[in-house]
């Protein structure tokens, strides 16, 4: 989530402590940063630990923004676009579109609550056959 991080800064996926793989590594830069709004440029790529495949699947870029309102309200969302590489010689790549929408609120401030949703299309070429949301409450 950009905003949340310097501006630039290095993001890695915890995974739990039972199970690892496929660690989600990515780069976020600032191009504006205002009091009310920052926009960033993001690239991250999945890296496969698995005995087959590719070592990256998916790669992700794009724009992801921070809007701050009414002192402890913030959105974060963005557009990104999804390109996942077939993991065997059979499967084609895919190319995909994703929106994030994350809006939170400070309630103290050690304490933020934030519900996670948005919009994603794993495969462009499938998009008027089926879509799918996502939605996650988080702490």
């Amino acid at each position: 989530m950009y905003g949340r991080t310097l501006p630039v800064a290095a993001l890695a996926l915890a995974l739990a402590e039972v199970r690892y793989g496929n660690p989600r590594l990515g780069f976020v830069y600032g191009l504006v940063e205002t009091p009310p709004i920052d926009v960033g440029a993001k690239v991250s790529a999945t890296l496969n630990t698995g005995p087959t495949g590719n070592l990256i699947a998916p790669l992700s870029a794009g724009v992801p923004v921070a809007v701050r309102m009414a002192g402890s309200l913030r959105i974060d969302a963005g557009a990104f676009v999804n390109v996942g590489l077939g993991r065997k010689e059979d499967e084609k790549n895919t190319m995909g579109l994703s929106v994030p929408v994350s809006p939170s609120v400070q309630i103290a401030p050690p304490i933020t609550v934030a519900v996670d949703t948005g919009f994603s299309i794993a495969d462009l070429r499938l998009a008027r056959r089926r879509c799918r949301s996502r939605a996650k409450l988080v702490h």
